[in-house]
């Protein structure tokens, strides 16, 4: 654990069990342009134990790989990382310097904080999903799409605005905090059921 594993732009392939494992602590660069460009499909079985870090780190532009279901997420050194399709993240998500988020349209769940020292995210018509029992800071966004707040515990605190298309506050025992002297704007229905 707390190592990092950097291929840089060599395919490793599965072998054996066929497993990829990434500890608690540990981080799992990915230097070419795709995670399979990394790790090749023979790893049959991915696993990424809470605690755990992929961070999409090289110049050019890379695609986040939507099959996995990540622990704690990382991007860095510029350009544009694009989502390759609806994407969990049950840990932190932190964005990097002069990066360029592209959702595809399509929805993130945040189950962690949200940092972004990047280009501002413009999500399209994605849906934006806070979810999970963990204290989060989020940073702001934009999307035409919906807003969603589906917690059962702790609170969500907003870092900087939002705009969104509707709201759902629907998580039973979560908390959204709109944060301090910030101005939301939502272009749809606002709905509370619970939270």
């Amino acid at each position: 654990s707390d190592g990092i594993f950097n291929p840089s732009t060599y395919l490793i392939t599965g072998s054996g069990t066929n497993t990829l494992s990434v500890a608690s602590g540990a981080t799992l660069d990915v230097g070419a342009s795709t995670f399979a460009g990394n790790y090749s499909a023979g790893f049959t079985t991915r696993t990424l134990t809470s605690g755990s870090t992929v961070d999409y780190n090289i110049s050019g532009p890379q695609t986040i790989d939507n099959t996995l279901t990540y622990s704690h997420l990382s991007t860095s050194t510029g350009n544009t990382k694009t989502f390759g399709g609806t994407t969990i993240i049950s840990g932190n998500f932190t964005n990097g310097s002069s990066v360029t988020l592209a959702t595809g349209n399509n929805s993130l769940t945040f189950g962690g904080n949200f940092t972004n020292s990047g280009v501002a995210l413009n999500a399209g018509s994605s849906n934006i999903i806070l979810d999970g029992t963990a204290t989060q800071s989020i940073a702001g966004f934009t999307t035409t799409g919906g807003v969603s707040m589906t917690k059962t515990a702790g609170v969500a605190t907003l870092q900087s605005a939002v705009n969104g298309g509707t709201l759902t506050i629907n998580g039973v025992g979560g908390t959204l905090n709109l944060g301090t002297s910030l101005t939301h704007t939502f272009t749809g229905a606002i709905t509370v059921t619970n939270g």
